[in-house]
């Protein structure tokens, strides 16, 4: 669980460069998340959750996929939409 959880940080950290400002902020609105959200998955102190998955998906256009995120979910990118209406998620 716990090189899951890193695993999942590095990916966060991938998906605040993908998003146009670059910034945990950007990413977090990008998201529907607050900021301190973004920062606790980056540090990996919270686990990724499937709302989440989809909305870094979304906010990085695939480049960071929400099956990279939850394997145990998605089999392939092509599983998760990038369009489609924003989450918005309880931070």
């Amino acid at each position: 669980m716990a090189s899951q959880r890193a695993s999942q940080a590095t990916l966060i950290r991938q998906a605040i460069l993908n998003v146009p400002g670059r910034r945990q902020q950007d990413l977090a609105a990008a998201m529907g998340v607050s900021q301190q959200t973004v920062s606790r998955l980056a540090r990996g102190e919270m686990p990724v959750s499937p709302e989440h998955a989809i909305a870094i998906h979304r906010a990085t256009r695939g480049a960071v996929p929400g099956s990279a995120l939850r394997p145990d979910l998605w089999n392939c990118p092509e599983h998760v939409a990038v369009d489609g209406p924003p989450a918005r998620l309880a931070s």
